[in-house]
């Protein structure tokens, strides 16, 4: 059954915690053999098939992620001149609002993050290259006043390596995700 049928391409979609809603992202084809796909945000009603464009001041370059109670969507916008950060919308009370709660400490920031949300804890876990080499990151949800972003791996430059597609495990102990470590064995393998 087909969802949607808006112009452009659809892609990297993440249900509501209800599964009444869909968020995506709506963008032109993708360039590459990776088929992420940038542009805007939207969510699809299910029940009534209408799209809605959420507005954010940035591209989304990456996956988005639904908050556990189903009022915040968590994804990574490609802001100019620093990279693709993660920003929260919040969706209660009307309008939505967009707030960044990611800032680049690192030179070398890629254009790309895929994100989960730790569904037992107050935390994000994220793809993204910072410092150099594409790493599994965590970091606090929410607003804490001291922002810290964990690595959980620990890939150096000289790796080669590829970063996709990332859940966290539902009891809470960690994350799953798809990597390929170019000039080592060359597959795409799931870890934890």
């Amino acid at each position: 059954e087909q969802l949607t049928s808006s112009p452009g391409y659809h892609a990297h979609p993440a249900w509501s915690p209800k599964g009444d809603r869909i968020a995506f992202v709506r963008g032109n084809a993708p360039a590459g053999r990776i088929p992420n796909i940038s542009g805007t945000l939207v969510l699809l009603d299910l029940a009534s098939g209408r799209e809605q464009e959420l507005p954010t001041p940035h591209p989304v370059a990456g996956t988005s992620v639904w908050s556990p109670d189903g009022t915040r969507i968590v994804c990574g916008l490609r802001v100019p001149d620093a990279g693709c950060l993660l920003h929260e919308i919040n969706l209660a009370g009307g309008e939505p609002k967009v707030r960044q709660i990611q800032y680049r400490r690192y030179s070398l920031v890629g254009s790309w993050v895929d994100v989960a949300w730790n569904p037992r804890h107050n935390e994000l876990f994220f793809a993204a290259e910072r410092g150099g080499a594409p790493q599994i990151w965590s970091m606090p949800s929410g607003n804490p006043p001291i922002l810290i972003q964990m690595p959980l791996t620990r890939h150096r430059p000289e790796d080669i390596v590829q970063l996709h597609k990332i859940s966290a495990v539902p009891d809470g102990s960690g994350v799953v995700f798809s990597a390929v470590v170019v000039n080592g064995k060359g597959d795409y393998e799931l870890y934890r």
